[in-house]
């Protein structure tokens, strides 16, 4: 998984480039997880890869629902600019698991929120929910 780090020094690139729109983007994955991160310390626990996951997955459902926003809109210059941020935003996002992988490492012996905890990052939880269903209803 992307670290902060490794995110900061990408939009540094990206600043240099002079390239607004990708150091935008940045800037807005690397606050949304430095504030995750002290939500998490209020709490005691650290941030976990799978909670950096749904950052990045929340970020990119939020620049879809943009661009189907802007799109009906007829801006067309916003719906190219979050276009080309969805499209920079893709190679980070998590690979999900298919519905056989997801079958395969289901433990149907746990309480749906402790399965949902597992898989949460990793496999759509829609998907994730309708397997543990099928599996637990047999």
């Amino acid at each position: 998984m992307i670290t902060v780090d490794e995110l900061k020094k990408m939009k540094l690139q990206a600043l240099k480039e002079k390239d607004k729109i990708k150091g935008d983007l940045f800037g807005i994955i690397i606050s949304s997880i430095q504030k995750a991160e002290i939500e998490k310390k209020a709490e005691n626990k650290a941030l976990a890869d799978s909670d950096i996951s749904s950052i990045l997955l929340k970020l990119n459902k939020e620049l879809e629902e943009d661009r189907k926003m802007y799109s009906d809109n007829g801006r067309e210059e916003e719906v190219r600019n979050i276009t080309r941020q969805i499209e920079i935003l893709k190679p980070l996002l998590p690979q999900m698991m298919s519905r056989e992988e997801i079958t395969e490492k289901m433990d149907v012996t746990k309480s749906m929120k402790e399965v949902i905890a597992e898989f949460k990052g990793k496999a759509e939880i829609p998907v994730v929910i309708e397997i543990y269903k099928k599996l637990t209803s047999k």
